[in-house]
C-alpha cells in the first residue's frame, strides 16, 4: 500500500518500500486510490470506467503509467522480508543501555504522563526491590559482549521515592565495573520535587546526567504537573533545581 496525502494544494503518493514521493493530479490521485483498495493490482475495467466517466479518458492512460511504474518498482514495492535476528546477530544481540524502573510510582499527577501517573497502566503502585535491580545490571553486562560503555537510566514513575535502592544499585554498579572493566554511566531522570542537598551530592559524585523537569512559566506548570493532592508544584521544584544547579 501507498500512502495518499494532499499538503498546501498538492496531491503525493508515497511508496515506504522504496522511498519514492510522487506529485500527482487529481486524475491519478483517484486512480491509485483504486490501486491502493487492490493491493497494488490493476483495478478491473468496470472501476476505471467509473473512474473515467468523473475524471476523462485519461485514467486509462494513468493505469498503464502507474502499471510502469510497479513494473519499475517504484511503486507498489512488497515489502522485504525481515532477516532472523540470529543473522544480525549470530552471537547474540549485544545491549548498550537499560532504564531500571525503580519506581512504578510518582508524587505528581501530570496531565500529560505518558506513564499513567506513575503505574502505567496497571493500577499498582510498585518499586523495584534490590536482588531485582542487582539482576538487570547483571544482566546488561552479560549482554554487552565486547562493549566497554554501558547506560543505565534510574526512571520511574519517580526513581526518588525509592532513593534507598537507587544509592545501592549504584554502588552495585561502581562495583561491578571494577570487577568487569566495563564502564558504567549512570543517569537519573526525576521530576526534582524530593531532591535535597544530600541526594545532590550523590548524584554529583556518583552520576553522569541528571535530567530534571520542568514545565515553562508557573502557571503552565502548576496547571500541568499537579501533586497528588492537586497543589501545584513549581515553587518547589524551581527551589530544587536552582540549589542543585548551585551545588
Amino acid at each position: 500500500m501507498i500512502h495518499l496525502f494532499e499538503i498546501n494544494g498538492d496531491r503525493l503518493a508515497f511508496d515506504p518500500q522504496s522511498g519514492a514521493l510522487h506529485l500527482v493530479d487529481e486524475t491519478a490521485y483517484r486512480v491509485l486510490e483504486a490501486y491502493n483498495q487492490q493491493d497494488g493490482i490493476r483495478p478491473d475495467p468496470t472501476t476505471l470506467d467509473g473512474l473515467t466517466a468523473a475524471y476523462g479518458d485519461e485514467v486509462h492512460a494513468c493505469a498503464d503509467e502507474v502499471d510502469a511504474l510497479i513494473q519499475n518498482r517504484l511503486l507498489f514495492i512488497p515489502p522485504e522480508p525481515m532477516p532472523p535476528l540470529s543473522a544480525l546477530y549470530p552471537d547474540g544481540p549485544r545491549i548498550k543501555s537499560m532504564c531500571l524502573h525503580v519506581a512504578h510510582d510518582c508524587n505528581l499527577r501530570c496531565r500529560y504522563c505518558f506513564a499513567g501517573t506513575g503505574d502505567f497502566g496497571t493500577g499498582s503502585r510498585v518499586r523495584m526491590d534490590q536482588e531485582t535491580g542487582k539482576k538487570a545490571v547483571e544482566f546488561l553486562i552479560a549482554a554487552s559482549g565486547d562493549r566497554t560503555n554501558q547506560d543505565i537510566d534510574f526512571f520511574g514513575g519517580e526513581p526518588l521515592l525509592h532513593w534507598p535502592v537507587v544509592v545501592a544499585l549504584t554502588e552495585y554498579c561502581e562495583l561491578r565495573a571494577g570487577e568487569t572493566g566495563k564502564h558504567i554511566r549512570l543517569t537519573i531522570t526525576t521530576n526534582a520535587t524530593l531532591l535535597d542537598d544530600d541526594k545532590t551530592r550523590f548524584i554529583n559524585a556518583h552520576m553522569k546526567n541528571c535530567v530534571l523537569s520542568m514545565d515553562g512559566c508557573p502557571d503552565t506548570h502548576d496547571r500541568m504537573r499537579p501533586d497528588a493532592g492537586g497543589k501545584g508544584s513549581y515553587e518547589t521544584v524551581s527551589e530544587r533545581i536552582r540549589s542543585f544547579i548551585r551545588e
